[in-house]
């Protein structure tokens, strides 16, 4: 990295210090244990199933294409290589689990937090997986090499202003190869919207957006560059979310219980009664592979 590189990488906004101070609390608290940047285990656990099994059909998919031209496809997987980024990759959990998973893919990660960056490090100092400084509102600060796939999560929802959202969204667009797989995790104020409107049926008070956190539209993601690849999963968490934060709580009040976090009850309706219910969700896992 240039030293005009670094210096526009440590040129800040104005809410990188908001942003900074959270993220160096959630480093110094949660290490690198999988609750870290996302204490409910329910959602931390079906957003890797997610990335993995979206993973595994795109891969399966380039496969067969490629073996049905005989060997002249030119798209992700030729010669049966695939490469994957994981921007803002924290800690470096979800990346750990992911080269478990496809021990033959090459695996790079890209964290701007120092504090999550240097666990993310440490992690794989035993294996060939690069943990690098980055700014996705910077291209300048990001990988040169092209990936085949490229994984966001929960971070464009870091970024504090809709113009920075943009232009990094751009960015990350740019990092992936023609055919590449775009795999978005990511928080839109519509699932929050319903999910008040649900609370204030119980008798709840509205729940506002993290502090360290801006929504995305749901239009946000209608970009020239992106096409669905499937998005039949965007409201996985519509259920747990209408049973963790509007059922859960009634019942803890009409109860006069304390808060209880990853509580049995919320497991064990979540894991009961069926996904993808409704659009309770602010949270929406989203799939898209660049035209």
């Amino acid at each position: 990295m240039t030293k005009d590189t670094q210096q526009e990488l440590n040129q800040s906004k104005d809410y990188d210090l908001e942003i900074k101070k959270h993220y160096d609390k959630v480093a110094e608290a949660d290490k690198d244990s999988s609750s870290s940047t996302m204490a409910d285990l329910y959602i931390r656990e079906n957003e890797t199933k997610f990335i993995e099994n979206q993973i595994e059909e795109f891969t399966s998919q380039q496969k067969c294409e490629y073996q049905a031209s005989v060997g002249y496809a030119t798209g992700p997987g030729k010669n049966d290589k695939f490469t994957i980024l994981d921007v803002g990759c924290g800690n470096g959990y979800t990346l750990e689990k992911l080269s478990n998973t496809f021990p033959k893919i090459d695996f790079q990660g890209i964290e701007f937090n120092d504090s999550l960056r240097q666990i993310a490090f440490n992690r794989f100092t035993d294996k060939k997986i690069q943990i690098a400084n980055g700014d996705i509102r910077n291209k300048n600060t990001l990988p040169k090499e092209k990936v085949d796939i490229l994984i966001c999560q929960r971070v464009l929802i870091n970024l504090l202003d809709e113009n920075d959202q943009k232009l990094a969204l751009n960015n990350l667009v740019n990092l992936v190869n023609s055919g590449g797989l775009l795999i978005f995790i990511e928080c839109f104020k519509s699932g929050l919207n319903n999910l008040n409107s649900a609370r204030k049926e119980f008798e709840l008070e509205d729940l506002p957006p993290a502090h360290h956190n801006l929504y995305l539209s749901d239009e946000f993601f209608q970009h020239k560059s992106l096409k669905e690849f499937d998005n039949t999963q965007k409201e996985l968490f519509s259920t747990h979310y209408f049973i963790s934060r509007v059922l859960h709580p009634k019942f803890l009040i009409e109860n006069k219980k304390g808060f209880i976090r990853n509580s049995h009850f919320v497991s064990f309706f979540s894991n009961a009664f069926p996904k993808n219910v409704g659009n309770y969700s602010p949270l929406k896992p989203l799939c898209f592979t660049k035209i």
